[in-house]
This record gives C-alpha cells, structure tokens and sequence, in this order.
C-alpha cells in the first residue's frame, strides 16, 4: 500500500451510520439556518459581486468534496489480503438533480446578466433547491457507515438549500412567474441530457448499471412517490415508460412551482407586515 492509498484508508473511516435527526443530522439542520439567516440579513442588499463570491465559495466546497467521493467509491480496500483495487463506478457520475449545483452553479458567477442567467438562478431556486430540501429534511438511506460520505452528502445538500432560499432573497425584485418559468428551461435541457447519456452508454455498455435521474427505460425508479407509480425494479414495471417519463417531468415541475410559490408568499407576506408597521407609525 502506497503512501496516497493510505491516505484513502484514512478518509473511508467507518463508524455506525448516523440515524435520521440523530446529532449530525440536528446539527446540520441548524447550521443549514443560521448560515441562511446570516446571509438573507447582512447581504440582501449587497451588490451583485457579492452573490457570485459567496456562490464561487459554495461551488469550490461542494467540488473539493464531490472529487472526494468520487475517489472514496473508487477506492476498495480487502482487510484479508490488505490489498488495493482502484474501480470507477458508473453509476456515481455526478449527474443527478441533486448534483445540478456543479454545473450551475460557476455559471451564476461568471454569465453576464440575462434571461440566460435568469432561468439558471430561477433554478437554483426552485429545482435544486427542491433536490437539496428532500434529502436534509429526510435522508432517509443516504447515510453511510463512511464517515467522510455521511458529512459530504450533508454538505453538498444543506448548501443547495441556503443557496436557494439566497438566490431568491437577494434576486426577489425580479420574482414573478415569468422568471420562474425560465427556470424550467434548465430543468428540460438536464433532462434531455440525462436521458441522452442513459442511451448511449445503455447501447454501448449494456452490463453498467447507469441511471441519470433514475430515467433509464431499462431501470425502476427509487425516487420515493415515483417508485409506487413505476416501479424500483424492472419486474415491478406498473405503468409504460412514455407514461412514466410525463408523469416524472409534471410532478417535478409542479413540486418547482410550490416551492417558488411557497417563497413568493413569504416574500409578499413579510414585505405586507413592514409596510403594515410603516403606515402604523
């Protein structure tokens, strides 16, 4: 064993898994908050460079971890014969809804202003915050006996949704429905690309187990609610796929358009209260 694969050793340390509001979990939900609330207070109305620093920050954390579990699954190490085997799997390409932040995310901090721009930052707020929301408020199996797995998942989704809730308080001049209508472009154009790559590599190595956005014809789906109606298993199939793939695309978008909705309210209702205490005094 050389000297970078103990390093490997040290950073797939087990311990028992974290259960569900155990302490890391707790822990995260709070600082999930209150990095929230600092951000929503002292920088609403910063200039715009400020947005794109604290997201090329965002975006350099979650890189730096997503490269460490791409190595920690790639890494295999046999106790009996202490012995090492490096073997990429397919299946953890970084390309998942939950992983849209690494692709987004540098192109907040360096497009230009525009309707480009603002499909991305729209979503950013309601897509992927979506995706980051479901898996901090409910792991559910996520968590893992690796420990540094367990802090990078947890990482990479409370940030996804500070950055949301950031985006839009800080851009909330511009919320209304056309701009949350530009965000569904983003989401298509991934699908589309999930949808491509599950193709090509399902026609080219048939035997990888690959499913980008658990939309592969030849795969179930374990996205919860979705599993119920199509299946985990191909065995399992309810529905036929074209079937399927609308279902997949509308529920999405309109569990998009809640949360927007949901923020929106928010906005309109604190924004009614000051003015309410404004005309008060």
């Amino acid at each position: 064993m050389n000297f970078f694969d103990s390093i490997m050793l040290f950073l797939t340390s087990k311990a028992p898994a974290p259960t569900m509001f155990g302490a890391l979990h707790i822990v995260t939900l709070i600082l999930c908050v209150v990095l929230t609330v600092l951000l929503c207070v002292f920088f609403k109305n910063s200039k715009d460079k400020v947005f794109r620093k604290v997201t090329f920050i965002f975006w350099i954390i979650i890189v730096v971890f997503e490269i460490y579990k791409q190595l920690i699954y790639s890494f295999n190490y046999n106790e009996t014969t202490n012995e090492v085997v490096w073997k990429y799997l397919p299946s953890q390409f970084p390309f998942q809804l939950c992983s849209m932040p690494l692709y987004v995310w540098p192109l907040l901090v360096f497009l230009k202003d525009g309707k480009v721009r603002d499909s991305l930052l729209a979503f950013n707020i309601t897509f992927s915050f979506f995706g980051g929301l479901c898996t901090v408020i409910y792991p559910g199996d996520v968590f893992h006996e690796i420990i540094g797995r367990n802090v990078q998942t947890l990482l990479h989704h409370g940030l996804q949704v500070v950055s949301g809730i950031f985006t839009f308080v800080f851009y909330r001049k511009k919320a209304n429905f056309k701009f949350f209508a530009l965000g569904i472009i983003p989401f298509i154009i991934a699908l589309i690309m999930a949808l491509s790559m599950n193709a090509i590599v399902e026609a080219c190595y048939p035997k990888f187990w690959f499913n980008m956005f658990y939309l592969s014809p030849k795969l179930g789906c374990s996205l919860p609610i979705l599993n119920t109606i199509y299946g985990v298993y191909p065995k399992d199939r309810i529905i036929p796929y074209p079937a399927f793939l609308l279902i997949y695309t509308l529920g999405f978008v309109l569990v998009a358009f809640i949360m927007f909705v949901s923020m929106y309210g928010i906005y309109k209702l604190v924004k009614f209260i000051k003015k309410d205490k404004v005309n008060a005094n």
